[in-house]
């Protein structure tokens, strides 16, 4: 990645069922190379 060139920050936290925290991740990708589609349901 060249310096001023646009990136693409994500920070995912996922916790197990009784809501303790077991991972948390930080990814930085070149914004020119990234597609992101995302779809989800919350339970009711």
């Amino acid at each position: 990645m060249g310096i001023g060139e646009p990136i693409v920050e994500m920070r995912r936290r996922t916790y197990d069922g009784s809501g303790l925290p077991i991972e948390y991740a930080i990814g930085l990708h070149r914004a020119s190379r990234f597609q992101w589609n995302y779809s989800f349901e919350v339970p009711r």
